[in-house]
């Protein structure tokens, strides 16, 4: 089974689907809950979930039992053990996992109901797949067995004797993750200094070809045909990113790699992907086809989502392309506040900057992407009835200037952005969502994304 089957069938409550399903790579079944009142079961837990996040990620679920297929030499599900929603505690497998994997992964500990008894159900610990740039995932915990003690070092598991000071397992992941982006960071610094060596000008020049950039990027996530919004924030003067080439925390490099995630589940700037250094100009990541942000060393950023069901259009069908209007304020919230990372990272600090709206696509085959009015829990929205707003053609630019006091206030500067791609679909102002006014200043507000 996918990953997304196996969500489907958790969500149903319908568990008797998976009896004839194999173990996988992804599947993980176990009959059930971990003892965890020893560090030997604690170790199990984590051994579990490191190897997921090492590898693509999966589900472990706990209430389904298993038989050794000899036919197959798989492990396949018989049967369903439905267990109590008070028998395991989250919080518990939480603290555990966080506490013996380095670093922590992401990870979800849930209680899935079965349809049939809000009470009875499965446990399930969902990993997703991990960013390269975080891997891998060791164990670092002393493990207690009887008259020995061992300790997992790298995932080799080490007796202990008088003397022996293995290296820390945080030291070793760090050497790691140093190792693998080596050569880029020794590729990106003679690049820099052969820059400082033939150039009097720490930058490129200011003009840049913007759709040059712009088809670039869509085409690295083969978007070129598909509905595209992309937002480009850059200095009207030269500067220059001072980090964007140094993998290491707090850079903006590592940053682009690791950006804030204000809401759990919401729409930021993450990708979950390893920054790649291009032509010694730009980092790259992306998140599958869906999206893409380009960070240039002249202090330009791009990020480019595609308007169609897996991003802007979300929870949508592919004939019906509504953009989904959570889902655009709060991507351009999180992309104005990031924004504001990459100017602190400028030098010398320019004082005019000015922001692009990219529209691609949003007329095809004859299905104009259109928006509705006010939030996705209004009445309107949530019936289907209000009036629907057009893309009034398929390609569109439009650019909104801002001095640096006003770029720097990531919500304001947010709410100009959205204003334009409103007055663009033909909306105005009042049909903003999750907007606040106070004190003379308008502003997306974080706070009304659940709210409203």
């Amino acid at each position: 089974m996918t990953v997304d089957q196996i969500l489907t069938v958790l969500n149903a409550g319908g568990f008797d689907q998976f009896i004839g399903q194999a173990e996988t790579e992804t599947f993980e079944c176990k009959r059930e809950p971990y003892q965890l009142g020893q560090d030997r079961d604690g170790y199990e837990l984590a051994k579990d979930v490191s190897s997921l996040a090492n590898a693509t990620g999966g589900f472990i679920i706990v209430g389904l039992h298993t038989e050794r297929d000899d036919a197959t030499f798989t492990d396949t599900v018989r049967r369903v053990r439905l267990l109590d929603r008070a028998l395991i505690d989250p919080q518990r497998y939480e603290n555990i996992i966080n506490n013996w994997i380095v670093p922590p992964p992401r990870f979800t500990v849930q209680f899935y109901a079965t349809s049939a008894d809000p009470n009875r159900g499965l446990f399930a610990i969902h990993v997703p797949e991990q960013p390269q740039s975080e891997r891998p995932f060791l164990m670092a915990r002393v493990v207690s067995d009887t008259d020995r003690r061992l300790e997992i070092v790298c995932g080799f598991a080490e007796r202990k004797v008088a003397n022996s000071q293995p290296t820390s397992v945080r030291d070793l992941h760090q050497f790691f993750r140093q190792g693998r982006q080596f050569s880029q960071v020794i590729a990106a610094r003679f690049d820099a200094l052969e820059a400082r060596l033939t150039a009097t000008r720490p930058a490129p020049p200011v003009e840049r070809d913007l759709d040059a950039i712009i088809e670039r990027a869509l085409d690295a996530v083969n978007m070129q045909t598909r509905r595209a919004l992309t937002l480009i924030a850059y200095p009207t003067e030269r500067t220059e990113l001072r980090t964007i080439f140094q993998p290491q925390q707090p850079s903006i490099y590592w940053h682009l790699e690791h950006p804030p995630r204000p809401r759990r589940d919401g729409w930021d700037m993450a990708t979950l992907d390893e920054a790649r250094i291009i032509d010694g100009t730009f980092l790259r990541v992306q998140n599958g086809n869906r999206k893409v942000l380009e960070l240039w060393r002249d202090g330009l950023f791009l990020f480019a989502g595609e308007a169609e069901a897996d991003f802007y259009c979300w929870g949508r069908r592919p004939d019906e392309p509504k953009i989904n209007s959570l889902t655009l304020v709060e991507a351009v919230l999180n992309f104005a506040e990031f924004y504001g990372l990459v100017i602190a990272d400028m030098e010398p600090e320019p004082t005019e900057f000015q922001v692009e709206i990219d529209f691609r696509n949003f007329l095809k085959d004859g299905i104009a992407t259109f928006m509705m009015p006010y939030s996705i829990r209004s009445f309107d929205q949530q019936w289907g009835r209000g009036e629907h707003f057009n893309a009034p053609t398929a390609k569109a630019r439009r650019g909104v200037p801002f001095r640096r006091a006003e770029i720097l206030d990531g919500p304001a500067a947010a709410y100009r952005i959205v204003r334009e791609i409103y007055a663009w679909l033909g909306m105005n102002e009042q049909h903003i969502p999750y907007v606040r006014s106070e004190d003379g200043r308008t502003f997306i507000d974080r706070t009304r994304f659940t709210n409203t």
